[in-house]
């Protein structure tokens, strides 16, 4: 829930909650309260809020005010209240993601695993994550998506590659090549089965298809997948001058052969007189 929230902007959250409420008959915000709490609760309320703002460059020294709060906040300050709450609320995405960058070089300290070391339970998962999105939102998807490939995971593997199709699948395909060694439909092709499996791979074929690169090494062959073939509209025939045909003898009796009656000329003043 967390790699969905953080990874959709604005419009596309409330399109997600609006189907939420149809499906569920109840808010997203109350499904959140029934099934988290403490400050998993108040962190994903934040992130399903939708109003954060998505124009302008990253501000630098708005940047750098957030790194030294969160500096200067000490053992407090991944407690979700307070400024990193309307970081994670009401900030850009690129701005949070320059504040755990900026925060990482500032501070000497590895933020992953200072938050394995000071984070349990979904806290930490959830902020784990959150780094991943921000840090490399397509490195996140290729490390899933190898994972759940690995596990068995279809629905995973579904979700991902459905939601991202048209989005940024071109260059999850290239970086799971390049981080892997293997292109992303062979993987799908060996782990799954039946329709799903050939419904990825053309879904990748076509949102994703195979393209070489000058950078691609000579000896790695570039697998070319086979686009659907469509049929070209059928050729029109000529039209051909229509016949004509006998004329029609109209029966007398048809109005459209009686003639109006004549009017008789007007007659001008002179010849009256």
């Amino acid at each position: 829930m967390v790699e969905i929230l953080c990874t959709r902007n604005n419009k596309a959250i409330s399109l997600i909650k609006d189907a939420y409420k149809m499906e569920f008959d109840q808010t997203i915000e109350d499904g959140i309260k029934d099934n988290f709490s403490g400050d998993s609760m108040k962190m994903m309320l934040a992130l399903a809020k939708g109003a954060r703002r998505e124009t302008g460059s990253v501000d630098e020294e708005e940047v750098e005010s957030d790194v030294d709060y969160l500096i200067d906040a000490g053992d407090s300050r991944w407690n979700v209240e307070g400024q990193l709450l309307n970081l994670m609320e009401n900030k850009r995405f690129e701005h949070i993601g320059s504040v755990f960058q900026r925060y990482t070089q500032k501070s000497g300290q590895n933020l992953k695993r200072e938050l394995q070391n000071v984070l349990a339970a979904d806290m930490k998962v959830m902020m784990l994550t959150l780094v991943k999105c921000f840090d490399n939102c397509v490195q996140y998807f290729v490390d899933v998506l190898h994972s759940s490939l690995k596990k068995g995971d279809n629905l995973t593997v579904l979700r991902i590659i459905t939601t991202r199709a048209e989005i940024d699948l071109v260059l999850i395909r290239r970086e799971y090549k390049r981080r892997y060694g293997v292109l992303l439909e062979d993987d799908v092709d060996r782990k799954c089965t039946g329709r799903l499996k050939k419904m990825l791979v053309h879904m990748i074929s076509v949102h994703a298809p195979a393209i070489t690169t000058t950078n691609e090494t000579h000896n790695t062959k570039t697998k070319s997948v086979r686009l659907p073939k469509f049929r070209p509209p059928p050729k029109m025939k000529p039209l051909h001058k229509p016949t004509q045909k006998k004329t029609v003898r109209i029966a007398s009796a048809n109005p459209l052969l009686s003639t109006s009656p004549r009017r008789s000329p007007r007659r001008s003043v002179n010849d009256k007189k």
